[in-house]
């Protein structure tokens, strides 16, 4: 039986502008690293097999609190979405400046991405190669530390090979989720436990 274990980055001070921001790479704050201390006390009794990591520094900074003494593998796979010229950018910007670009993204999201970004179907295909990687692994216990969108499509893809969930679906910061393997096929069997907002 194999066991993913799901966390969200801590928080940054970008989440706290409500801002897009995929490839940006700020480091925790104070109240993140706290999350991800507080997070650990949950987590520790956990004999994790592998850790893997978005190469972004919320998540690796996230990974060496909460499992400082393990090797953690970088996955390019893991990585936040690419919203190009939105990045940093609050949806009301991105709107006045790129209205045309806005409303094709609003309306057809998988095909169209953000000017110089990323569209879904393209980060589909990289979270799909983390699926496809650790499908090549035998019963294990596996930490996962990404970001929100990576993780909702991954979840989605696990639990129906799609990505209808992935508009249902929320990971709080400084908490752990947990997809469980039984018979072939996983089952979410936690969702947002053990921490704190």
């Amino acid at each position: 039986m194999k066991n993913l274990w799901f966390l969200r980055h801590g928080e940054t001070d970008e989440n706290l502008k409500h801002v897009y921001f995929g490839r940006r790479d700020p480091p925790l704050n104070s109240h993140g690293i706290h999350q991800m201390e507080v997070l650990r006390s949950a987590v520790e009794k956990i004999s994790f097999d592998a850790v893997y990591s978005s190469p972004l520094k919320r998540c690796v900074e996230s990974a060496k609190i909460l499992v400082p003494e393990q090797h953690i593998h970088l996955h390019e796979g893991l990585l936040e979405m690419d919203f190009g010229a939105w990045e940093g950018c609050h949806y009301e910007e991105c709107l006045q400046e790129y209205p045309e670009e806005f409303l094709l993204w609003s309306t057809d999201y998988k095909t169209h991405g953000p000017p110089g970004g990323e569209n879904f179907m393209s980060f589909w295909q990289r979270v799909q190669s983390f699926i496809e990687e650790v499908d090549q692994k035998e019963d294990a216990n596996i930490l996962v530390i990404a970001h929100e969108g990576v993780l909702k499509l991954l979840t989605s893809l696990l639990l129906t090979r799609g990505d209808s969930l992935f508009w249902h679906l929320q990971f709080i910061r400084g908490t752990y989720s947990l997809l469980k393997e039984e018979q072939g096929h996983y089952v979410l069997a936690t969702l947002n436990r053990g921490g704190k907002e």
